[in-house]
């Protein structure tokens, strides 16, 4: 599995923004549509997790033996 952060701070250096890519593999016999609202769940529930940009989770690639998703997300981070 790949992934991936980008690091942004805001002018006023009290929050940053992180953008995070998950790359994620499940078979074929697996419940693609139970995969994604667990990860839909996970990422609606932690709060850290900006609603806007929302986040994406999307079928990225078709192989011979897995289907690979990709999440993707803006998290927040406050300094204190």
């Amino acid at each position: 599995d790949e992934s991936s952060m980008y690091f942004v701070v805001e002018p006023d250096y009290d929050v940053a923004y992180t953008q995070h890519r998950l790359d994620l593999i499940i078979r074929y016999d697996d419940d693609i549509k139970f995969a994604k609202e667990v990860l839909t769940n996970i990422l609606n529930d932690d709060e850290r997790v900006l609603d806007e940009p929302k986040p994406l989770i999307a079928v990225d690639d078709l192989t011979d033996s897995s289907i690979n998703l990709i999440v993707s997300y803006l998290f927040s981070i406050k300094w204190t």
